[in-house]
């Protein structure tokens, strides 16, 4: 072979490296940059007058996400309303008034599984009837939901659909005897054509849940706290369900031995979750003080903590998601008074690294659904605006290292063996 060809070669084979190493680099790219196609899609509004909020969204894909929430009308007569985002826009579906439920009502969460699947937790405020919509793809047909207590505080808020035969809704209910302020906890299971109450563990009084996530039917972990002073200082606890039988999640939690409060909880399978919450070692005058926020991570049988460069989370609004067994986006929402803006964090499950990824100003609600492994679709709510709106975020994907030097190998197989050709060719 010939300097000159010798030197075709080489420049065959790097400009074959260099143009692998820009597509790799490019697809990075693309994904950095779909934060900033999806910002600033402002969820819609019924009419101009009256208040909207939204509390919550699930995406199945970019081409199509699912928020509900609250309207109030000049009448202050409030309804559920929910928005279909379709790629492009975001479009109303609207809610129709059912019968058997009167007065103001309201929608808490929604899970969606396809286009032609969501279910959503609504609550009648006046009644205090707990009930939920399930849409089909065209409409919205509300189904009763069977609970354990008639209390009129009842209110579900967390909600885990695994496929459309098997849902779990968790909350709380509350009521008054005497003056004394009773609450316990609740859930029920939907199994396809209608819910039903399930049997309630046993927890001291004052508990009810204030999270849920679930990786199998009926295999689910709760959080169960107190937001009554007096039962404040047993601290949150975390529930384990396995068919019927409730257990204490063991270990617990508790990376500085202080009073544990938990935001979230996501689980990717029985023996791997992951906690978002805070701890607070004193009570100075009825209030909480010095919060340490954390995640902490449990992998088989022991927790692994992290603290958090951010304080404090808040009593509520912060939310974890994990799309994989690798890694978390957490949203922690902003703080007015100390001019905090709200921040997405990347948690990293194995190592315990904590990045920042983004940063929003004015946004007081944050939700991270994620309905990949590398896309997260985000609700920002701000108070000071009342104007929610779609912030889609992608975690750039790891190189994947295999792939490329294979990709590399061949190539240079090719190349080695035109060479060859070219050079039995000049012989003969």
């Amino acid at each position: 072979m010939t300097r000159r060809s010798l030197r075709l070669s080489l420049s065959v084979i790097l400009a074959t490296v260099l143009g692998i190493v820009c597509f790799a680099g490019n697809v990075q790219l693309a994904s950095a940059k779909s934060l900033e196609q999806a910002a600033g899609r402002t969820l819609p509004v019924p009419t101009s007058y009256g208040s909207t909020r939204y509390s919550a969204i699930s995406c199945t894909s970019q081409d199509f996400c699912m928020a509900v929430g609250t309207y109030t009308n000049r009448a202050y007569f409030s309804f559920g309303v929910a928005a279909q985002w379709n790629g492009a826009e975001w479009h109303l579906a609207d809610f129709p008034l059912a019968d058997n439920v009167h007065g103001p009502w309201n929608l808490s969460t929604v899970t969606c599984l396809s286009p032609i699947w969501c279910m959503a937790l609504g609550r009648s405020q006046g009644g205090g009837a707990t009930f939920s919509e399930l849409w089909n793809g065209k409409a919205w047909v509300r189904k009763d939901i069977q609970l354990n207590t008639g209390y009129l505080g009842t209110y579900l808020d967390s909600l885990s659909c695994l496929s459309s035969t098997f849902c779990l809704a968790a909350g709380n209910a509350s009521g008054g005897f005497r003056d004394a302020v009773q609450t316990v906890p609740e859930s029920a299971e939907w199994n396809g054509r209608t819910w039903r109450a399930l049997t309630l563990p046993k927890l001291p009084a004052g508990y009810g849940f204030s999270g849920m996530s679930c990786t199998g039917v009926l295999d689910c972990a709760f959080i169960a706290e107190s937001n009554y002073l007096p039962f404040w200082a047993s601290g949150a606890r975390l529930l384990a369900l396995t068919g019927t039988r409730w257990t204490m999640l063991t270990p617990q939690p508790a990376p500085h031995g202080y009073v544990p409060e938990y935001q979230s909880i996501f689980c990717t399978d029985s023996t791997s979750c992951t906690v978002l919450g805070t701890e607070t070692p004193t009570i100075q005058n009825g209030l909480h003080d010095k919060e340490i926020a954390f995640f902490a991570t449990l992998s088989g049988t022991s927790w692994h903590t992290t603290d958090l460069p951010t304080f404090p989370l808040g009593q509520v609004g912060a939310y974890v998601s994990c799309p994989s067994t690798e890694y978390c986006i957490a949203t922690i929402p902003a703080e007015t008074y100390l001019a905090r803006p709200a921040e997405i964090l990347k948690l990293n499950t194995g190592s315990g690294k904590v990045t920042l990824m983004e940063k929003v100003g004015e946004a007081d609600a944050l939700s991270a659904p994620c309905e990949t492994e590398t896309a997260c679709s985000l609700l920002v709510s701000s108070c000071s605006s009342c104007t929610e709106r779609l912030v889609r975020i992608t975690v750039p994907a790891p190189w994947n290292w295999t792939f490329i030097l294979s990709a590399l190998v061949m190539c240079a197989v090719l190349i080695g063996a035109g060479a060859e050709f070219a050079r039995r060719r000049r012989v003969s």
